[in-house]
């Protein structure tokens, strides 16, 4: 915790779900189904938003982030396909398809107040275009295409960084190596979960559920 606090730590929250929507129809879709205003959001652009019920209970919350051709739903632990399903017996003649991405994206996260500096070095420039919470783009890092994400999960600066399965292990591996620079730390996720309610975020199905 105290790494994260004055330093920066490596967080592994690749158990997220992460679900791709794309079809020609999936922002005006997305837009009248979830709680937030997804037709304000650019590309580049993100939000946290939730899948309600008629009674306004919560089925579902997830960050929304939304590229040229896809938008993509990062959603708590087990809740992908269940939110495929909801989502798909909303569809009624919207073209929009939903692909269940958990198995083929890592999350590796980086939080700390030095966590902007790495991801500075990794990408060896300032960190531009990612100035607001769930605000992201595109970077190349070891030969491979990462989406770098600004979004805190402990209370301080944080950065998600989303990597193909294949290319996690070697990217990790850089970031640790570069990291040390920085103080860096890998963090579990007991501590992850500390940091979290200090900070008061909650978590669905243990601080909210339907």
């Amino acid at each position: 915790c105290e790494t994260v606090r004055k330093r920066v730590g490596l967080l592994d929250l690749s158990f997220r779900g992460k679900i791709e929507v794309t079809g020609r129809d999936r922002i005006d879709f997305l837009h009248n189904i979830l709680s937030n205003d997804i037709n304000a959001l650019g590309f580049g652009k993100g939000c946290y938003a939730t899948l309600l019920n008629a009674k306004g209970q919560i089925l579902a919350d997830m960050n929304v982030y939304v590229f040229d051709n896809s938008v993509l739903l990062e959603t708590e632990l087990g809740l992908g396909q269940t939110l495929i399903g909801k989502l798909s017996k909303l569809k009624v003649t919207e073209e929009v398809e939903f692909r269940d991405i958990t198995q083929e994206r890592v999350i590796l996260s980086l939080q700390g107040p030095k966590s902007e500096a790495l991801v500075g070095a990794l990408i060896h420039g300032p960190v531009m275009m990612v100035t607001e919470e769930f605000g992201h783009t595109n970077f190349s890092l070891l030969g491979t295409t990462v989406t770098l994400v600004r979004h805190s999960v402990t209370g301080e600066k944080g950065f998600h960084l989303f990597i193909s399965d294949d290319k996690a292990e070697a990217i990790a591996k850089r970031i640790l190596a570069v990291g040390g620079l920085y103080g860096i730390k890998p963090v579990g996720l007991s501590a992850y979960e500390i940091l979290r309610i200090e900070a008061g975020i909650p978590r669905y199905g243990i601080d909210m559920d339907e």
